[in-house]
Parts: C-alpha cells; structure tokens; sequence
C-alpha cells in the first residue's frame, strides 16, 4: 500500500512535490554549513554578541524612553496649536494670546530637550517637502485644496 501511495504525485523521497517542500533544499547551503552558511553564522554570532554591548555602552535604553516621551509630547503641541487656530482664535483675544503664550512656553520647554537635525536630515527634508509630501490639508480652510486650489 505505501508503494502505491508513493508512485502517485509524489516524487522518489515519498514527500508531496510542492515549492514549499523543495525551498528547504534549495537553500540547503545555510544548513549545510558551505562557505556562506559560516560566514553567514559568524556575522550573525558577532552582531549578537555586540550590539547588546554596544546599546548598554550608549546607554541607549534612557534615550529611547525620551525620544517616546518627546514624540508624544511634539504630536500633542501641534493639535494643541491646532485647536488654538481653529477655536480659540475665535474666543476673544485676551484668552487666544494666554492659550497662545502658554503653548509657546510648552514649545520651547520641548525644544531644549532636542539636539538639532544634521544638515544632511535638514536638505533631506527640505526636498520632501518640496516635493509635497506634506501638504498639512487638514490646517487649510474649506474648500480650499493644496496650493490655494479650490
């Protein structure tokens, strides 16, 4: 009876002939321990040996919990500023300019937490936004597109 099963779709090994089944042989040389398959193990058993070290010598851990907090606290300025645009500055002045005043003193509070972008981040983002990746539609008026389209 196993003969028979195998004499039929499969092929001499007795499995099913399928890309899934012929994929593990076909890339054998990174378990077979080839020329690539230990230099592919050395890298990998470096890179895990250092880069550990590497991110406790930098210690950063801490900088990644600022970077969470200072990201937060940028996304929420900027739909506080947002809602100041949109409602307070229809309130009176008085109340729009201490609104207003308190935001700024938020702003540059997170701002001396920020080292400033290499020139290289600078021109990258001046040629994306050139490019109009960032048209900010949702500041505009209504029925007012990007670029003063209506």
């Amino acid at each position: 009876m196993l003969t028979a099963i195998r004499g039929r779709g499969r092929h001499a090994g007795g499995w099913p002939r399928s890309r899934a089944c012929s994929i593990p042989r076909r890339a054998g040389w990174a378990r077979s321990g080839g020329a690539y398959g230990k230099l592919a193990g050395a890298l990998c058993g470096l890179l895990a040996g250092f880069c550990p070290a590497i991110f406790k010598a930098l210690n950063l851990d801490l900088h990644l919990e600022g970077i969470h907090r200072d990201a937060g606290a940028g996304t929420n300025l900027r739909d506080r500023f947002r809602r100041a645009a949109t409602v307070t500055s229809h309130a009176g002045f008085d109340e729009f300019k201490a609104e207003f005043e308190a935001l700024m003193d938020r702003m540059d509070a997170a701002r001396t937490a920020a080292p400033p972008a290499p020139e290289w981040c600078f021109k990258s983002a001046q040629k994306k936004i050139g490019k109009g990746d960032y048209d900010f539609d949702v500041d505009l008026p209504p029925g007012q597109g990007p670029n003063g389209q209506t």
